[in-house]
């Protein structure tokens, strides 16, 4: 029983570090708000997400739902993800602020308050901020952040990002450099489409651990969008996101 415990706890962990950084840090490549809690550099819309993840890698225990509410349009949003079953649980609440202190750069933080929950265990309680900053110069956008920045509780330590983008008539390039404290560091590769009217397609490669992605929004109404994600995950699988986003009244 502990054994099992302890390999969904791990699960767990590389699925939480895996999700911590879905996007680029400059945000170009962000599809919705939701994803926009990692990358709080990302646009901040006008629209509400309702994100659900059924069954990632093929585990009942890991499904999650989310819900993203843009507070004020281009400057704040918060978040609620919850994931796991009835014997292992994790909510965690999260806020994020946008900004530009001068023309030309942007700053953003983001707080994420977790509590995981496992039957028969002591329940662990954390907090992290992230702060990024970026600058933009015509077609290119240059970023840099910190996540996990300060952090209170159960300690995984900061992980530095970096990374640029390019902007293009109907699509973007991006690429990312990820630097834990504690693991080797992961590179990222990413391109944003924009093949027609309200149709965005993200595809994206990254490595440790080596993931391929592929992301598509569609508008399917006048106010309301929705979107898949797709990604494999070595070795864990594959997980499927579903998003609806729709305008807030």
């Amino acid at each position: 029983m502990l054994m099992t415990w302890l390999w969904f706890a791990l699960v767990f962990a590389e699925l939480s570090a895996q999700n911590a950084a879905p996007c680029s840090v400059t945000g170009c490549d962000v599809l919705s708000e939701s994803e926009g809690i990692a990358s709080p550099l990302a646009p901040i819309g006008g629209m509400i997400d309702m994100v659900f993840a059924p069954r990632p890698f093929g585990l009942d225990g890991l499904s999650q739902a989310r819900i993203a509410v843009p507070v004020e349009q281009h400057s704040m949003s918060v978040a609620f993800d919850a994931r796991g079953s009835l014997t292992l649980r994790r909510y965690a609440p999260s806020a994020r602020i946008r900004w530009s202190p001068m023309e030309s750069y942007v700053m953003g933080l983001a707080g994420t308050v977790e509590w995981l929950s496992i039957r028969g265990f002591d329940d662990v309680i954390s907090a992290v901020i992230d702060a990024h900053a970026g600058m933009s110069m015509a077609e290119w956008t240059m970023c840099v952040g910190i996540d996990a920045l300060v952090e209170i509780g159960a300690v995984r330590g900061p992980t530095f990002r970096a990374g640029m983008s390019r902007s293009l008539d109907s699509h973007s390039v991006m690429a990312d450099v990820r630097i834990p404290w504690d693991r080797s560091a992961s590179l990222r590769l990413a391109a944003l489409f924009h093949p027609a009217e309200r149709v965005r397609m993200r595809v994206g490669l990254a490595s440790n651990p080596t993931t391929i992605e592929c992301a598509v929004r569609l508008g399917v109404s006048p106010t309301a969008d929705l979107m898949v994600d797709i990604r494999h995950v070595q070795p864990l699988g594959m997980r499927t996101a579903l998003t609806l986003s729709v305008d807030v009244p």
